[in-house]
Parts: C-alpha cells; sequence; structure tokens
C-alpha cells in the first residue's frame, strides 16, 4: 500500500509521495518522492540545480532547519525525472513512527565577472509509517 499523501509544514510544495504507509518489522522503508521544483522551470543560463532530502526518524518536530540538522538523518539526492529514492530505512520497534525532513533545493548561477549567485530553498515535510 502506498501513501500519495505528503504532510507539510509550512508552505504547499509540488511534491508526490510513494512510500508504504505499513510495514513489517523484518522490512526497510522504500519508495521513493517526485518532486518538482520552482527552479525547473528557471530559464537561466549557466545553471546548476540540486536537490537534497534529509530524513530523519523522529519523536517531535524540530522548530527550524538549524535544529533539525542536529538530529541524525539519511540523505538522498534527486535523480532523473525529478525522482527522490528513499531506501533502506529500518525500524528496530513495531508500532507508530513519524519520519521527519528537509527538501533543500539549491540553485547556482553564473551572473559574469567571476561572480555566482546562489539561492536555496528548504521545505519541511513529514511522514507517518506504522510497523507491524
Amino acid at each position: 500500500m502506498f501513501d500519495e499523501g505528503l504532510q507539510i509544514k509550512g508552505d504547499a510544495i509540488n511534491v508526490l509521495y510513494k512510500l508504504p504507509d505499513t510495514l513489517t518489522i523484518k522490512d526497510t522503508l522504500k519508495g521513493y518522492i517526485v518532486y518538482k521544483s520552482v527552479y525547473d522551470t528557471l530559464r537561466v543560463p549557466n545553471k546548476e540545480h540540486f536537490v537534497d532530502f534529509y530524513l530523519a526518524k523522529t519523536n517531535f518536530l524540530s522548530k527550524d532547519y538549524m535544529e533539525f540538522r542536529t538530529k541524525k538523518s539519511d540523505t538522498f539526492a534527486r535523480i532523473r525525472d525529478s525522482i527522490i529514492p528513499i531506501y533502506d530505512i529500518t525500524f528496530k520497534k513495531r508500532g507508530a513512527h513519524m519520519l521527519e525532513g528537509y527538501i533543500v533545493d539549491h540553485l547556482y548561477y553564473d551572473v559574469g565577472n567571476d561572480s555566482v549567485h546562489y539561492k536555496s530553498l528548504k521545505n519541511q515535510v513529514m511522514y507517518s509509517v506504522y510497523v507491524k
């Protein structure tokens, strides 16, 4: 069973989550996210665009990105067709588990004269999974 809904804290983002919402204790969480960035449609010459996804098991949501970065997290990167693969997430206990993450969208573009501009977007997300 796949859950297509992703709970997003803050502003809405264009994301489709394809992960199971229920696992057995022997299973690993694996699936993917399809993330469409506002930077995808920019027509800027000499741009570099990267998307990282940080995911952590947690008992509480972080108040901001700086607090989240103190948690142990797994890192995933967006690959072709806006897909972020997620894999090898294991759980040691049965019951409900909460995952918190951040999608961090990086854009670098050359503005000439050996100068580069940098912009980033950070979107906090959460996901619940039940382990039986």
